[in-house]
């Protein structure tokens, strides 16, 4: 073999043995694995009470209204009354709370007559820096008025609010003829609750709150 045909064999050897490594090279080691995350999902509940509300030496229970009423109301005395929300679901909670009250027409003339401009003051024992006022809205069809209040920090679950107010008391220069005009009145409260979690204040939250309502 001529001196040429060496140099050839050994290239060719040598191509050989690299793919000879390179086939070997293909047997990889290998492995997998995997991981099932149970996400439990959780809740917002909540309960309105009025701890007080019965004590009312003048409370009559009502058959269908488990809330009942009071009887021989009269301008200046003081009536217990305290709405509270208790967080009894899983997640943390804003919370907020509607005061609506019936004959608003009739109250709003009683209060002009006397210098009277904010209704709401019925309410007593308010907190405000626990609460802070919403909104207020009129309903002249209903004819009622709405008082809407937020509770300024976050509720976590087993925490309450504590009362928003805890009496009412009709002004005391209403007169009878003006306590005959508001006549049997109501004092309805309902409160909401949202999720705390992704909203910052309660104004966003119960801004999505009424968006999906």
């Amino acid at each position: 073999m001529n001196t040429k045909k060496k140099i050839i064999s050994i290239c060719l050897a040598v191509c050989l043995i690299a793919i000879a490594v390179t086939g070997f090279s293909l047997a990889y080691f290998t492995d997998n694995d995997s991981k099932t995350n149970t996400f439990t999902v959780g809740n917002v509940d909540i309960e309105l009470v009025e701890p007080t509300w019965e004590r009312n030496p003048n409370y009559v229970a009502s058959s269908d209204d488990a809330n009942g009423g009071l009887t021989n109301v009269q301008p200046g005395v003081a009536y217990t009354k305290d709405p509270t929300v208790n967080n009894i679901g899983a997640n943390d909670a804003w919370i907020r709370v509607n005061v609506t009250l019936t004959d608003a027409s009739a109250f709003k003339a009683a209060a002009k007559e006397h210098g009277i401009t904010d209704l709401s003051t019925v309410f007593g024992g308010h907190d405000e820096s626990k609460w802070t006022r919403a909104s207020i809205t009129e309903d002249e069809t209903a004819d009622t008025i709405t008082y809407s209040y937020y509770f300024k920090t976050i509720v976590a679950p087993g925490a309450s609010t504590g009362a928003l107010f805890t009496t009412v008391t009709i002004p005391g220069a209403f007169t009878s003829a003006e306590m005959e005009a508001i006549g049997n009145f109501e004092i309805i409260i309902t409160a909401d609750a949202i999720q705390a979690a992704g909203f910052d204040t309660p104004a966003a939250a119960f801004t999505e709150f009424d968006a999906v309502a």
